[in-house]
């Protein structure tokens, strides 16, 4: 697995997310941080949607948006009291101003559960009409005991007479519509009329218009003929509840329960339209008089029918006592006798929808698309679709999870194909706004991208829906997606506070901390019981050096939510940074002794790097290894573990654990700090390799790309780097020092020039960066001098240079071999081939400390060797040739050392015109290594010269070997 970088801490607010490549990958980690911004943004646009909590209701009718007269409220009140008596049936009507954002079904769903009515009613036949006066929207919520004594149909009706007068302002009336056409069907079906519940229409009235002599609709279809009577096979009761039914407001769609079957009855019913319907066959001496607000539901002149049709009779046949039909059959022609139409009954449609949950996923696609096309004007259509496109989904990631990548992809496609035209906000937020995540953990990142800029497209501007894609972008820390679409919600909802939250959190993955402090706080003023942008905004603070504000805020989180995991590091750390030890301490000690605070990640980390920055090691390595504990692949709790490590004398478990890191993530921090740990042991190529990969230097500035995107640049690593630290882990100080980032400046700067192509600098220029490098008085200091006189030396320049660093390298032996892994810093050249191996297979290699002086000669060793060989090239070999054979003599035998100081002084000696000792040295420094073509060449040189032929020279050294290769041992030049 390959990482663009690792900034953000997994605490809800940020995340750990690891971009995946072939080779490896660890898809938990991404879902396990996905999951944690999913709850944390989830959270913000639940607050942010919602209206403030509406008071308890205080009986049927309750008016908050304060558009029913009092006299048409207290008749309706009657009217529902009287219907509740009568039937069991508790109707609430909530009249709001406005749901917010949110979408009704949501917002009257969560007042059913505030006010435990309707689906939410643990007992009764409940239901909850909700009504916003803002966009002339209506929602109706109900339980499965008021739902199965409901007629088919009867919301839809009910809602089709309000809302014209609803359109006019008229909510009074509309109501009043609606409800009389409840009442009206439920009466029906119970044998009462809406006027015997309305005490405004008079006792009189009710007797005055009761039929006298035509037997009642209702009666007639109590008690119908066998012959007219199909009862529909009883279906399984499904386990799954059925979705709500959406009111024709939010989907127009017309439903089976509403219109005419494919088989016409006799008898229409009541909300038939598609055809006129003939003449009555019943003619009505006294026909029954309505009251004048009564809607008639139906086109004849017979009294209003049930709406509930599952078990009508389609009556061709007149029953045979029937007056009236005898009459009328002596001047009509007899009609055909119609097969019996069983209506389509919603309820089952829905439980057929829902028992598809029972099924695999792709059998489950097969199922809903079959439904789709058989019941084209179902209720249940909008549920089957959206279930369609999760199953696509489902499928899609199954098939990614085997290896299936085009099938998993084509399935994607599909799910985003058969998204509605129209779908609630539900919908969109819970499946369609995560296919690109899914796409994403599995290893299909332009597949994701892709997903996403479709998403957007069907987002339609509307700001919760943008969040939830925007949610995606800052899961993967696309900076640059994540501020565009956080832009543009806030926009559509300047006065929403999830939208300048999510903004918030857009500049601050793109580092722009000032902006994302402003945005936090924005959002913190719209709604000031929003926790998360409270606490971002404190971090903020906080790494801003805000100390005193941000405890304020910190404090006001941990009155609400005691056990509050970032509100409690903030507190403890911001009292450290004020100074307020005792208090920090106390802090501390009773976050990390609670059970369930104990593993407080943000907490572990940012102390301890604030102990590191403030020198305490020791306490600094403690928390820090709780902190890795937790979570190894957080890259914070790495760095700070090393950091400790280093000034615990650990280097190389420090470089480890920075490796370890590098594997899940990748940013400029983390590669610096890996430097800086190499820099420690002495191994300044590594370091310098590491820095390049990273950095660059231009006109004294260092350049790199912050969060692997962002390009900044400044005089010094610590300017460098601090939007890192502080967007991270908060911290105003880094756990650095000036001296160290200078010489890690000087380092790179060194590098670069040695390696520059074209234009090489003066010897004058080399000198000049090499001291900068070489300043301090620190132990390492004879490592670096070291350093830069064997690269001097290989490069054939400032060879008077070379000498003076190394009288003056001696200096600071005894220091130098007092650092931890003085074993690694005195070979760092010898151990280079091994490393390589070691690192390329994914390790590091284990080297053992070696004793004390046998390093002392080593080290003494490689300073007469370097001084020596300078002194070879300033043309002064009787000088190099004392030089080089104290190196020989303090050189532990059979050392790479040892054999590289007897070449070089056989060197020293043939310039000298001592041809018999170079040959000496020359030989056994020869039968000390591998055979060597060159370096043979070289001694039958010198052989030929002292002995005039070349006879008895393979029985000095042996034969000559085509499988001889070069030895890495330098020429004169090159030690």
């Amino acid at each position: 697995m390959r990482t663009q970088f690792n900034l953000f801490p997994a605490t809800g607010r940020f995340c750990e997310i690891h971009q995946m490549s072939k080779p490896k990958q660890n898809p938990r980690a991404v879902i396990i941080a996905f999951v944690l911004a999913t709850i944390a943004l989830t959270q913000v646009i639940t607050i942010g949607l919602a209206q403030d909590k509406l008071p308890s209701p205080t009986g049927h009718i309750n008016d908050t948006a304060s558009v029913i007269d009092s006299a048409n409220k207290e008749r309706l009140e009657t009217i529902l009291e009287n219907l509740k008596t009568r039937t069991e049936l508790d109707l609430v009507v909530a009249t709001v101003k406005s749901a917010g954002k949110a979408d009704l079904y949501d917002y009257s769903l969560r007042l059913a559960n505030e006010w435990r009515v309707g689906p939410l009613a643990v007992r009764g036949k409940s239901l909850l009409l909700v009504i916003a006066t803002d966009n002339r929207q209506f929602f109706a919520q109900f339980n499965r005991a008021a739902q199965s004594v409901l007629p088919d149909g009867l919301i839809g009706e009910m809602g089709r007479r309000m809302q014209p007068k609803f359109d006019s302002g008229d909510y009074s009336g509309g109501l009043l519509a609606g409800i009389q056409t409840f009442v009206t069907a439920v009466g029906e079906q119970n044998k009462f009329t809406f006027a015997e519940l309305d005490p405004a229409a008079g006792q009189t009235q009710i007797a005055q218009t009761r039929p006298r002599t035509v037997e009642s609709p209702v009666a007639s279809l109590q008690t119908p003929t066998p012959e007219a009577v199909v009862t529909p096979t009883p279906e399984p009761a499904a386990t799954v509840t059925p979705e709500v039914t959406l009111t024709p407001v939010e989907s127009p769609t017309v439903r089976p329960s509403e219109t005419s079957t494919p088989m016409p009855s006799a008898t229409p019913s009541p909300t038939a339209t598609a055809e006129a319907p003939s003449p009555s066959p019943v003619v009505v001496e006294n026909p029954q008089p309505t009251a004048s607000e009564t809607p008639i539901a139906s086109p004849t002149e017979t009294p209003a029918q049930p709406i509930a049709t599952a078990e009508a009779s389609p009556v061709a046949t007149p029953a045979p006592d029937s007056t009236e039909v005898a009459k009328n059959s002596s001047t009509r022609p007899a009609r055909p006798t119609r097969s019996p139409v069983v209506r389509a009954n919603p309820a089952d449609e829905k439980e057929q929808v829902e028992l598809t949950l029972t099924k695999p996923a792709d059998e489950r696609v097969g199922l809903l698309k079959a439904f789709i096309a058989t019941h084209p004007k179902s209720v249940a259509i909008p549920r089957a679709q959206e279930l369609l496109v999760a199953a696509h989904a489902t499928v899609g990631d199954q098939k990614l999870a085997a290896g299936d990548v085009d099938g998993g992809l084509a399935e994607f496609q599909l799910a985003l194909s058969e998204v509605p035209s129209e779908m609630p906000d539900r919908l969109f937020t819970e499946v369609i706004a995560r296919i690109p995540m899914n796409l994403f953990v599995r290893g299909q990142r332009q597949a994701a991208l892709e997903a996403a800029h479709q998403v957007e497209d069907l987002a339609k501007l509307r700001p919760a829906r943008l969040l939830a894609v925007t949610q995606f972008y800052l899961a993967i820390e696309d900076a640059p997606e994540a501020n565009r679409l956080a832009e543009l919600t806030v926009q559509n909802a300047p006065e929403l506070a999830a939208a300048h939250q999510a903004l918030g959190a857009a500049r601050h993955i793109a580092l722009r901390l000032d902006d994302a402090e402003a945005e936090y706080a924005r959002a913190v003023a719209l709604n000031p019981k929003l926790v998360s942008p409270k606490l971002a905004l404190a971090d903020l603070k906080r790494a801003a050096g805000k100390t005193d504000e941000a405890l304020a805020l910190y404090r006001q989180v941990a009155e609400v939510e005691p056990k509050n995991n970032s509100a409690r590091a903030g507190i403890a750390l911001a009292l450290l940074e004020l100074g307020k030890k005792d208090e920090a301490e106390q802090e501390l000690n009773t976050a990390l002794g609670a059970a369930e605070t104990a593993n407080n990640l943000p907490l572990l980390v940012g102390a301890a790097y604030w102990f590191l920055a403030h020198d305490n090691a020791n306490r600094a390595i403690e928390l820090a290894q709780k902190a890795v504990m937790i979570e190894p692949r957080y890259s914070w709790a790495q760095i700070a573990l090393a950091r400790a490590l280093v000034a615990n004398k650990r280097p190389l478990d420090a470089e480890r654990s920075l490796r370890y890191a590098r594997q899940f993530a990748s940013f400029p921090t983390l590669t610096y700090e890996l430097a800086n740990v190499l820099v420690s042991v002495g191994l300044y190529d590594e370091a310098a390799a590491e820095l390049a990969k990273s950095f660059s230097l231009k006109d004294g500035q260092i350049e790199t790309k912050l969060a692997g995107r962002m390009a900044v640049k400044a005089p010094s690593f610590i300017e460098l780097l601090a939007p890192e630290r502080r967007a991270a882990i908060f911290q105003a100080k880094a756990a650095d020092t000036d001296a160290n980032a200078k010489m890690l400046k000087a380092l790179m700067a060194l590098a670069a020039a040695m390696n520059a192509e074209g234009r090489s600098p003066t010897e004058d220029e080399l000198a000049s960066l090499a001291q900068q490098f070489i300043s301090g008085d620190d132990p390492m200091r004879a490592y670096r001098q070291i350093y830069v006189a064997n690269n001097f030396l290989r490069k054939g320049i400032a060879f008077s240079t070379v000498l003076d660093l190394m009288d003056s390298a001696t200096t600071g032996v005894d220091a130098a071999l007092t650092v931890p892994a003085a074993t690694v810093a005195v070979q760092a050249d010898e151990l280079a081939d091994a490393r390589a191996r070691a690192l390329a297979q994914g390790g590091t290699p284990d080297v053992p400390d070696a004793p004390p002086a046998a390093l002392s000669g080593l080290l003494r060793a490689k300073i007469e060797d370097i001084a020596g060989m300078a002194l070879l090239n300033l043309d002064k070999p009787a000088d190099a040739v004392a030089r080089l054979r104290r190196a020989v003599s303090v050189s532990p035998m059979g050392t790479p050392l040892w054999r590289g100081a007897m070449w070089h002084l056989g060197t020293a000696l043939e310039s000298t015109g001592k041809y018999d000792q170079a040959l000496l040295y020359y030989t056994k420094s020869y039968l000390a290594g591998a055979a060597d073509i060159a370096r043979r060449s070289v001694i039958e040189r010198v052989y030929l010269k002292v002995n005039g032929t070349l006879d008895g020279l393979d029985d000095k050294i042996g034969p000559t070997f085509s499988s001889a290769r070069p030895s890495a041992t330098p020429s004169p030049k090159r030690p």
